[in-house]
């Protein structure tokens, strides 16, 4: 993140390059600094990268940067974040996989989950991941899984979210990554602890201390 933060301030420190591919650049360099966790940073590059992009008329450039702005948001005004509907607004008549449109789509999903509107949470979870079904998107697909399953869960449908998580499960098993299959194996282990199944929501926990490698545990989740 270090290496990648200089080279965008290198880069942006010039004036070479189109307003597009600044405009780029900078909802780039305030995504990188989101994940740092330099709020503030992340926040001015969205702001600027959005007023580029709205000088160009690029809609989904706009839904990539308050998409951008609304992460930021989430950490301190979740009705803030909410607004995020802006931004879905300003990229109607675009694709669903479009990046602005997709991103806009996650982000309000998200926003929605943690405002309390878990109806709409999945409303809007449930169209983004019939879109990364439909275009064979595995990462939306995975993504939106791992979080309606959450969704389903608070809401009680803990068949539909078991299901999903071991969507996910069997995604992250394929793709080897660790840090994921911690976290999906976690919802796995809440949906059987609502069933009331402790023994079994106490498993995962052992199966990753063993080094139980992704397949095996989404096997054994199974």
């Amino acid at each position: 993140m270090d290496d990648g933060d200089a080279w965008f301030e290198r880069a942006l420190g010039t004036a070479a390059g189109s307003d597009a591919s600044r405009a780029s650049a900078l909802h780039d360099h305030g995504y990188l600094v989101f994940w740092a966790g330099r709020y503030d940073l992340a926040k001015q590059r969205f702001l600027d990268s959005l007023a580029l992009a709205e000088k160009l008329a690029d809609s989904s450039l706009q839904a990539l940067a308050r998409a951008g702005l609304a992460r930021v948001a989430l950490n301190t005004d979740v009705d803030e974040a909410v607004c995020l509907w802006r931004a879905v607004g300003v990229t109607e008549g675009l694709a669903d996989s479009d990046p602005g449109r997709s991103s806009a789509l996650h982000v309000l999903g998200v926003a929605l989950q943690m405002s309390g509107d878990l109806e709409a949470a999945r409303e809007v979870m449930s169209a983004r991941l019939s879109m990364g079904r439909s275009t064979g998107d595995e990462f939306v697909v995975w993504v939106e899984s791992a979080n309606l399953s959450m969704v389903e869960r608070r809401l009680g449908n803990l068949e539909r979210a078991e299901e999903l998580a071991l969507q996910a499960l069997m995604i992250d098993a394929a793709r080897g990554d660790v840090m994921s299959i911690a976290w999906t194996i976690n919802s796995v282990a809440a949906v059987s602890a609502a069933k009331g199944d402790d023994e079994r929501a106490g498993l995962p926990p052992v199966w990753l201390t063993l080094g139980v490698d992704g397949s095996q545990a989404a096997s054994a989740a199974v």
